[in-house]
């Protein structure tokens, strides 16, 4: 039976991030990952291709100001905390940002912060998945 892109998902949660490149011109996101399971060590490889948007965003202390805890680029390593797959539209009252699409359909969660991608198709480890 095919896995779905949930599914595979599912199987690299919590993995260490080695690297991360985003390449706009490319329309690519590409993640070196490996996970420690039960004292078993793997490599992944995981690369999101036709993207057409992406929102970084890091978790800002309570009172909404910078917090050194929060500071992506201040921690030892970076974890995939999670990843879904749903569908997500923001909205913005800024005239010339209402021009553009702020439409996501896959949502990664890396410790206290998020990316959101706009994507059409995902590569973990050669097996691709398409999403709508």
């Amino acid at each position: 039976m095919m896995k779905n892109a949930v599914d595979a998902f599912n199987e690299i949660y919590c993995s260490v991030i080695k690297n991360i490149d985003i390449n706009i011109l490319q329309k690519t996101i590409s993640f070196d990952l490996t996970l420690v399971d039960g004292g078993k060590t793997t490599d992944h490889k995981l690369k999101f291709e036709n993207c057409t948007a992406f929102l970084w965003v890091e978790k800002m202390a309570e009172s909404n100001e910078f917090n050194d805890n929060y500071d992506i680029s201040k921690w030892d390593y970076y974890e995939l905390t999670s990843i879904d797959v749903y569908n997500t539209n923001l909205t913005s009252d800024d005239r010339w940002l209402k021009q553009f699409p702020l439409e996501y359909n896959v949502a990664i969660e890396i410790w206290s912060s998020a990316l959101l991608i706009k994507t059409g198709k995902v590569i973990l480890d050669g097996q691709q998945y398409l999403l709508a």
